[in-house]
């Protein structure tokens, strides 16, 4: 199974898997309640970022073909999600298996 991603006309990635596992396109919309931020829950965070609105998109799965286990694969930037804004435009195309682009990010999963 693969996934050809386009975003605002332009193709990101082309993501892929062909053995056992999981391929996942994700939307994700997220809007904080500023009172809620706690600066000891969340050190990561100024409580302007905590409440900034923030529509994101990811690209990834799981690669579960190996006796050893598993693998989560990612095309997504290094730095994170891809991240969206109104207006932005993202065409998922479902293809039949094939070459894709390699993740820009693999890491095991423990069993």
């Amino acid at each position: 199974m693969r996934f050809e991603i386009t975003i605002n006309g332009k193709r990101y990635c082309v993501a892929g898997h062909n053995a056992y596992g999981v391929l996942s396109a994700v939307f994700s919309w997220v809007k904080r309640h500023p009172d809620r931020y706690d600066p000891k829950t969340h050190k990561h965070w100024t409580p302007e970022e905590w409440a900034a609105e923030e529509l994101t998109f990811d690209v990834g799965g799981l690669d579960s073909s190996d006796a050893e286990g598993s693998r989560q694969i990612s095309w997504n930037p290094k730095d994170g999600p891809i991240v969206l804004t109104p207006g932005d435009e993202v065409l998922v195309r479902v293809l039949a298996d094939g070459e894709f682009d390699e993740p820009t990010f693999q890491s095991p999963v423990h069993k």
